[in-house]
């Protein structure tokens, strides 16, 4: 009988035995099973201690019919994730603090996320499949096969912001209670370092968290922090930055980005597996409306590598600036470098999504107010008063500008294939025009009122016939900034 550790390893190393099978053979849940156990035992054996060993093991026994459909089809890639999967806690007891072994199962046995921030994410990662997703030449469908590491990343960033969200809410309370808000709205207490302690690990364990993916999570680090500071600021009535405000609405986004890089990792790693398979690949066109990539981008980064070792070689070879051809430690790949105009496509999506976030931040104004959230209409509204709505319209229309060039730029079947999406989700109606809500709030006090008014409006004996606190809207159209 498998102990509990014993089996959690069983059924990681059969995963990676699927994943790794993936496009090439179908093999029944029974056959994996019998396979990953069989590989397992030979680890603990002490038969196998090295990945080189593992493989001598594969080659003998892919002689042997119960293991061959599997076995055969593995790349030396897959034979080592295999083999660091297998590798149990040698201490034998509770796995190490540290959260950066490559070895041990933990992080990903830890509890770390809310219902809410599960449920929050879907709408995200609707809108990410809708549109990245065939930006790559991937099909909707598609998510399924990495649907555990990426509604894992989006919940967790959630649950992270439910936390930051909170420590604002909690200068908003200090400031109405007459205690004074934070002035750096609470940058010495971050979000949990649980979960973001937590994401890294399995973001590490997967072989997932290369340098740009890091870079991304700083950028979400440094927009938290730009929420919290500013969002104490307006709730105490102090001095906001508008270069503050601009920068925290360029980095809202930063979930979409950590989710696309991870993804382009993951598309990587299956490319270059599949190539491994069968041979020196044949030069063919990328598919149509594709971000074509391959195992390593310009910086020499990979998704291989799933022990200490080589993530620490990738790493500092990525901070070397070279690597060109992805090869890291002794495992050696020359994927198609990334085309010129992914760059371009990078610089476009920054652009197309902060001009989503602006349209968001329109539609939640009252209720980023009452939340004590950021938003760039708010902000803006703190800077410039009652000229907040203009300065923002310009901004817009300076985005817009920056689009439409950018766009102009991709790739014929990439810009089509993005029209395609867009679209699809442009024929909710209004979605044509920018809504700018008709009432904007110019300071705190102003802010103040109208959360006494929400909070008399929601008590029981309000009259729920009361229409003082009911705000309309105002539509500008596209032509008229």
């Amino acid at each position: 009988m498998l102990g509990f550790e014993d089996l959690s390893r069983v059924l990681a190393v059969g995963r990676e035995l699927e994943a790794a099978l993936s496009g090439v053979d179908e093999p029944d849940a029974e056959l994996l099973k019998r396979t990953a156990a069989a590989i397992v035992a030979q680890v603990d054996g002490g038969s196998c201690r090295s990945p080189g060993s593992l493989a001598c093991w594969l080659l003998d026994s892919q002689h042997d019919s119960a293991h061959e459909p599997v076995i055969g089809a593995l790349s030396l890639g897959a034979v080592r994730r295999v083999f660091a999967l297998c590798r149990p806690d040698r201490a034998g007891t509770a796995p190490s603090s540290a959260p950066s072994s490559l070895f041990l199962p933990a992080p990903l046995l830890q509890q770390v996320l809310s219902y809410e921030a599960l449920s929050r994410a879907r709408t995200t990662l609707k809108d990410f499949c809708a549109f990245y997703l065939p930006l790559h030449g991937l099909s909707v469908t598609a998510f399924f096969r990495f649907l555990p590491i990426l509604v894992f990343v989006e919940a967790a960033i959630y649950q992270l912001d439910e936390d930051n969200e909170q420590l604002a809410s909690d200068s908003l309370h200090a400031s109405r209670s007459g205690l004074g808000a934070d002035p750096s709205g609470g940058l010495s207490r971050p979000p949990s370092a649980r979960v973001s302690t937590a994401l890294h690990s399995v973001l590490r364990t997967q072989g997932l968290l290369s340098q740009r993916v890091l870079a991304r999570l700083r950028e979400g680090e440094r927009y938290w922090e730009l929420e919290r500071k500013l969002s104490a600021a307006m709730a105490a009535g102090m001095a906001v930055s508008e270069t503050e405000v601009r920068e925290a609405s360029s980095l809202k986004s930063f979930d979409y980005r950590v989710l696309n890089e991870v993804l382009l990792l993951l598309i990587a790693r299956a490319r270059a597996d599949r190539a491994e398979r069968r041979g020196p690949p044949v030069a063919s066109p990328a598919p149509v409306g594709a971000a074509p990539v391959g195992a390593a981008d310009a910086a020499g980064e990979t998704a291989e590598g799933t022990n200490r070792k080589r993530l620490a070689v990738s790493e500092r070879t990525l901070v070397a600036g070279g690597d060109p051809e992805g090869q890291i430690g002794d495992c050696s790949r020359a994927p198609a470098a990334l085309p010129d105009h992914f760059g371009a496509l990078g610089q476009f999506l920054r652009v197309d999504e902060q001009l989503t976030d602006i349209c968001d931040d329109l539609r939640d104004y009252e209720t980023d107010v009452l939340r004590n959230s950021f938003n760039v209409l708010r902000g803006l509204a703190h800077v410039h008063g009652d000229e907040a709505t203009c300065h923002l319209a310009r901004l817009i229309g300076e985005l817009e500008c920056e689009h439409r060039t950018l766009l102009s730029k991709l790739p014929k079947g990439c810009a089509d294939c993005y029209r395609d999406c867009r679209r699809r989700a442009m024929k909710k109606e209004g979605t044509e025009r920018w809504i700018f809500p008709a009432v904007v709030f110019f300071s705190s006090a102003t802010e103040a009122t109208f959360r006494d008014a929400d909070a008399a409006k929601s008590s029981p004996s309000s009259s729920e016939t009361d229409d003082s606190s009911e705000w309309s809207d105002v539509e500008i159209g596209m032509g008229d900034m």
